[in-house]
């Protein structure tokens, strides 16, 4: 059970729809991006914009080696030290 006044059920092609209170949350966010492909946020309206539009930046983030990626691939190749942080490329590898 994830929320008290959750309610959840069965759907015909095999999915499963759970409805539940919902205030802006990034635990909520963060617990809906964790699936992935195997979620959809139907309502409301502004929440189901939030996840749309964090999955297309990480889409655009896997989009290709250019920029960070780049970098990060050439050392995870053995081509530096370490890697940089996605968020800040100049930020000392850990």
């Amino acid at each position: 059970v994830w929320h008290p006044k959750q309610q959840a059920r069965d759907l015909p092609d095999g999915g499963w729809e759970l409805t539940l209170p919902y205030s802006a949350s990034p635990e909520l966010e963060m617990d809906i991006l964790r699936h992935g492909e195997q979620v959809e946020v139907l309502a409301p309206p502004e929440l189901r914009e939030r996840i749309a539009q964090r999955l297309a930046k990480a889409a655009r983030a896997y989009g290709g080696t250019t920029g960070r990626r780049k970098r990060a691939a050439s050392k995870a190749a053995g081509g530096g030290k370490g890697a940089k942080s996605a968020k800040d490329p100049a930020a000392p590898a850990t």
